[in-house]
């Protein structure tokens, strides 16, 4: 957005040096859309653990299936019995072999990948299948991963590929190594051009959760029009790890180190996104290294956590954490429309929090160290908008970083 057209939209606005920097980062406000109301209420219900000791249970029957009596051991003792019966798959098989066996293997059921390295090339997950590698990221993918809905996607180390979980529901993905991501176009000429690592259109109830993202061109999660759950992720040296619209999602638990763009972002496209009740929580990010896209700005996408919906409503940002060297972070938080900032502690961000439009917001007891415009930016001059108890103490404890959360 240029400056004139900012002035169009908020004609109150006298803009001062940081408005001036930051005026590029107000939503575009154009159509309504009607968002289509579904509730975060039953996501991310969970029926297992978080931990990372894993026993292998032991060779199965190859391509047959047998009763299960297979066990996962998590450090904290808590035992995971795949459902169904399984049947598994070693790396010797061809990739139709197994892509057979998937399709044969019926919902409710497990197929278990032994550890090895498969033949390259995309594997189709039928609706309800759990496909499993006991031993976490011991079994490796090189192509893509086309999810049905109720499916499974655990324990799998995929190099260069693409999970779509497009247009399903109650799909999860978890205890999973990702290294790179694929263009989306490979799978859709239509799609979004840059690479993605897990895409999430149309996607509702989903889990993503307990995964690590390593060296990402493009996004680690994306996707439109879209309810669930990413939580417990690990995102590193990557562009950005969650860019999502039109969505009711909670985002928590999350660890970013070395991105190169935005940790969260929502809202960001110009068609009147709706998102409303996200809930983005006990986030941790450090080590920002912003490399501006081509044309953008100096800081102008070095964002932390983006939560802009042009016509969005009682978003929730509260208790993340934000370090960065002086001069790498240009915002810690940003927040369009109504909702609440609280209890977030930010260090080294020019803009610690900034908020947009006219609704009801309130921004309360942050810690904001090191900030260069100011507290809260108040860019709409909004007159319903509460601030108390915000602070500058660079003495407070850091947050630990977040660690895997509970599962299945």
């Amino acid at each position: 957005m240029n400056l004139s057209t900012a002035m169009i939209l908020f004609p109150a606005i006298a803009f001062s040096q940081p408005a001036a920097q930051i005026q590029q980062r107000i939503p575009t406000i154009q159509n309504e859309i009607t968002n289509d109301g579904l509730s975060i209420a039953n996501i991310g219900k969970g029926k297992l653990i978080s931990g990372d000791a894993d026993v292998d249970p032991g060779p199965l029957a190859v391509g047959e299936p047998t009763t299960s009596s297979s066990t996962r051991v998590s450090g904290s003792g808590s035992t995971f019995i795949p459902p169904g019966r399984t049947t598994t798959v070693v790396p010797t098989m061809s990739l139709a072999s197994i892509n057979a066996t998937l399709a044969k293997a019926g919902s409710g059921n497990t197929v278990v990948f032994s550890p090895g390295a498969y033949p390259l090339g995309s594997i189709t997950v039928p609706s309800g299948v759990y496909v499993y590698s006991p031993s976490a990221c011991a079994a490796v993918l090189s192509g893509n991963v086309k999810l049905g809905s109720n499916s499974t996607l655990d324990g799998f180390q995929l190099n260069n590929a693409l999970v779509d979980m497009r247009n399903t529901r109650n799909t999860s993905v978890g205890r999973n190594c990702f290294n790179g991501g694929a263009p989306a176009r490979a799978a859709d000429p239509s799609a979004y051009p840059g690479n993605i690592v897990v895409w999430v259109d149309e996607a509702h109830n989903y889990l993503v959760v307990n995964n690590s993202f390593k060296t990402f061109p493009g996004g680690g999660v994306y996707g439109w029009n879209n309810t669930g759950r990413i939580a417990g992720n690990q995102f590193m040296n990557g562009r950005q790890a969650i860019d999502l619209n039109f969505t009711t999602v909670e985002i928590d638990h999350n660890y970013a180190s070395g991105l190169t763009r935005m940790f969260v972002e929502l809202g960001s496209n110009p068609d009147g996104d709706t998102s409303a009740g996200v809930k983005v929580h006990d986030n941790y990010e450090e080590n920002i290294k912003p490399i501006p896209d081509a044309g953008a700005q100096p800081l102008e996408d070095s964002v932390a956590y983006s939560i802009v919906p042009a016509k969005g409503s009682n978003n929730s940002v509260i208790n993340n954490f934000v370090s960065a060297a002086p001069g790498a972070c240009g915002i810690g938080i940003e927040l369009n429309n109504s909702g609440a900032v609280s209890g977030n502690h930010i260090i080294n961000c020019n803009g610690g929090i900034v908020v947009y439009g006219t609704q009801p917001q309130s921004v309360s007891n942050n810690n904001l160290v090191g900030t260069v415009w100011g507290f809260v930016v108040n860019y709409s001059n909004s007159r319903v908008l509460i601030e108390s108890g915000n602070v500058a103490n660079s003495s407070k404890t850091v947050p630990a970083k977040p660690i895997s959360v509970s599962w299945h």
